[in-house]
């Protein structure tokens, strides 16, 4: 599902959301439905992501081929990705992958 049919539809149930990570290191992280020449959400439809998401960066788990800038700029995934989780007023609450 889209990240604008996520926000659009709002399911109850947990679904996987296709976008673009963007992880700034003084900001939330989010999942944006594309990335703007600033590698960030501005201007697009995006879902703040919500829940335990340290993983998402770190560990066997986390999301690959994640880049990483330096002090503010955090990280973002020049690449779709995909996000299980539950979608309630423009959050994304992920659900960790199981080890």
């Amino acid at each position: 599902m889209s990240v604008a049919d996520a926000i659009g539809r709002q399911p109850a149930r947990l679904v996987a959301v296709h976008g673009y990570l963007e992880a700034a290191a003084d900001d939330r992280p989010y999942l944006c439905a594309r990335l703007n020449g600033f590698t960030d959400c501005r201007g697009v439809a995006h879902l703040r992501i919500a829940g335990s998401s340290q993983w998402l960066l770190v560990g066997r788990n986390r999301v690959r081929g994640v880049e990483t800038g330096c002090c503010a700029i955090g990280s973002w995934s020049s690449h779709p990705v995909v996000l299980r989780g539950r979608v309630r007023d423009g959050v994304l609450v992920v659900q960790r992958p199981r080890d």
